[in-house]
């Protein structure tokens, strides 16, 4: 069989979503923020940058007032309305010309309440709005508000400060080189640095020993990579990721899956997952590897292969093992490693599991050792 034959490959990987920052106008409830980089460390809120703003209170200044302002203050880009402390308009310098340029237009704000030439809908965000989703938001706006400053609140609603789009995009720039950095280059996940502060911090929130962690491999990784190429073995690893993905967001919204290497996942999650996801996981796993692998290897249950010492052995279509280990399990040494060094004593269980029923499987490490598929 040529090495480079690759049915069924393709350059699709799972995703991840994005965090979902507390966004409104001046003039709506904001909407609630959903999870993601944020809570996985790998986002930033964007308190971390606001600049001060200077403010009018609403109904109290005229347009000449302004006019006099942005002439007395030649560094002063904006200024943001505010009632009792909270945002109603935004107008930067740019707009305020804009607005009062031409022949009558002076004389026609001149006297009239400043905020009649602002914007009456400025974005407004939560102080614990994600940065990365925050810059996509912001340069999706209308072309004349797409370099409009973000303004920022508290939790009451009220004034901190805005957030320049120079400085959004410059930190959003900043933070997804270190994404990419802590992430798989093959799909994406967070790697084991990550999936390390994961499992610290569970084991210090953990109350009940119910905190979990679910290694996952590839079995007959590296002889499906020798006889079918590293392509093939590449998409076996994002279709595991996808499924494994996919399955945590269908039963289990709450863990979170890494990609440590190769072909290991971790998932980490406060309560052990159940039965039905992993059998889920296992059967979907079984059904999406069939597409990479020729007709009749799959009518056969096998492919060939040569070991190390030249011969010629059958080898098992590839299956997907989970061994799962709760914090109840640590005794009293509660510390990461030692859900690894408990995983490796079941591995061996997994894969000889795995093994004899032809199809993924998982084995569960609580008070008794179980084994299911």
């Amino acid at each position: 069989m040529p090495r480079d034959w690759h049915p069924g490959v393709t350059g699709n990987s799972p995703s991840r979503g994005g965090i979902l920052p507390v966004v409104s106008s001046a003039h709506s409830p904001a909407a609630p923020a959903a999870p993601s980089w944020a809570d996985l460390g790998l986002e930033e809120e964007i308190a971390s940058i606001v600049l001060p703003a200077r403010t009018l209170e609403t109904g109290q200044s005229t347009g000449e007032d302004v006019d006099r302002l942005f002439k007395a203050e030649k560094e002063l880009d904006g200024l943001v309305f505010t009632t009792s402390g909270k945002p109603t308009h935004l107008l930067t310098r740019e707009h305020y010309y804009a607005v009062t340029g031409g022949p009558f237009g002076f004389t026609l704000h001149q006297k009239k309440p400043a905020e009649t030439a602002a914007k009456a809908a400025p974005l407004v965000v939560a102080k614990s709005a994600g940065i990365r989703r925050l810059t996509r938001l912001a340069l999706a706006r209308p072309r004349d508000d797409q370099y409009d400053p973000v303004l920022v609140t508290d939790e009451e609603g009220s004034l901190l400060g805005l957030v320049t789009i120079k400085q959004l995009v410059q930190r959003a720039a900043e933070l997804e080189v270190q994404v990419a950095q802590l992430s798989n280059p093959l799909t994406r996940l967070p790697t084991s640095r990550i999936v390390q502060e994961w499992i610290t911090r569970g084991l210090d929130e953990d109350r009940t020993g119910t905190l979990a962690v679910t290694f996952s491999d590839l079995d007959r990784f590296n002889e499906l990579n020798d006889v079918y190429g590293l392509l093939v073995g590449d998409e076996m690893v994002r279709r595991a990721a996808r499924v494994l993905s996919e399955g945590l967001a269908r039963w289990a919204p709450e863990a979170r899956l890494g990609h440590t290497g190769a072909d290991h996942f971790i998932v980490v999650s406060p309560r052990p997952l159940g039965t039905d996801v992993l059998r889920d996981i296992c059967t979907r796993f079984d059904r999406e590897k069939i597409g990479l692998f020729r007709p009749d290897d799959v009518q056969r249950g096998y492919f060939h292969a040569t070991d190390d010492r030249g011969n010629r052995i059958r080898v098992p279509l590839t299956t997907l093992s989970l061994v799962v280990v709760t914090s109840q399990t640590l005794g009293t040494e509660r510390h990461p490693a030692i859900f690894s060094l408990l995983a490796a004593r079941l591995r061996r269980t997994a894969k000889a599991l795995t093994q004899a029923l032809g199809r993924s499987a998982f084995v569960a490490h609580d008070d008794t050792l179980e084994g299911t598929c």
